[in-house]
């Protein structure tokens, strides 16, 4: 009874590792957070 592959296909982008896009997004993120830390501070 049990089909591990029969929601391959929904959770695939959250199985497939991270694109270059998505990690320059977080570091920009991270970078402004950053940015903004040291300006208030």
């Amino acid at each position: 009874m049990d089909e591990p592959l029969s929601g391959e296909k929904e959770g695939e982008e959250s199985v497939h590792p991270p694109s270059k896009r998505d990690i320059a997004h977080k570091m920009d993120i991270i970078n402004i957070r950053i940015f903004f830390n040291f300006v208030i501070n």
